[in-house]
């Protein structure tokens, strides 16, 4: 994919997510008044909706600049135009086998056959190995990583927010 493409991805899926933090931030409103939370049950949802379209304004951002840069002349053009701007280079298969696997996460503690901390941790997990180009050296690593991550996790939204994780 050319940088030109890149870019105009990164402005069509910014613009995607930002209507979809707005469709979230507007549904949060219709959650249950809280009984215990001081901020309530919508600011949780709330924060992150407008955490994720703050991420999505800096990456369309990060895509108009691409999109105004000069075009390089035609001799002067990279063999691998991801190497040359010193992004990682380009794996669209992962963005399919993280969302099978976030799928797979949420039907595991849907159907209840775990529950969050051990489907997190194996989640989290995987995510990383993946993300690391498969490097099975490094899975006690990723494994210690997901486990301390997932449980600090689960220990804050039980302890301080009062929310029971599945």
């Amino acid at each position: 994919m050319s940088a030109r493409q890149t870019a105009k991805m990164e402005i069509f899926v910014g613009g995607a997510l930002i209507l979809f933090g707005t469709a979230i931030f507007s549904a949060a409103g219709n959650l249950p008044p809280p009984n215990f939370e001081p901020l309530g049950s919508a600011a949780l949802p709330r924060i992150l909706a407008v955490i994720m379209a703050a991420l999505c304004l800096i990456m369309m951002l990060r895509g108009v600049r691409s999109l105004r840069e000069p075009v390089t002349p035609i001799g002067g053009l990279p063999a691998n135009d991801t190497e040359e701007r010193g992004l990682p280079p380009q794996r669209p298969y992962l963005s399919a086998a993280v969302f099978l696997s976030t799928v797979c996460f949420v039907a595991v503690m849907d159907l209840k056959l775990l529950s969050f901390a051990p489907a997190g941790v194996a989640y989290m997990s995987f995510i990383l190995f993946l993300m690391n180009d498969m490097n099975v050296k490094r899975i006690p690593v990723f494994v210690a990583f997901s486990a301390v991550l997932v449980l600090s996790s689960y220990w804050v939204f039980t302890r301080f927010f009062f929310i029971d994780l599945p």
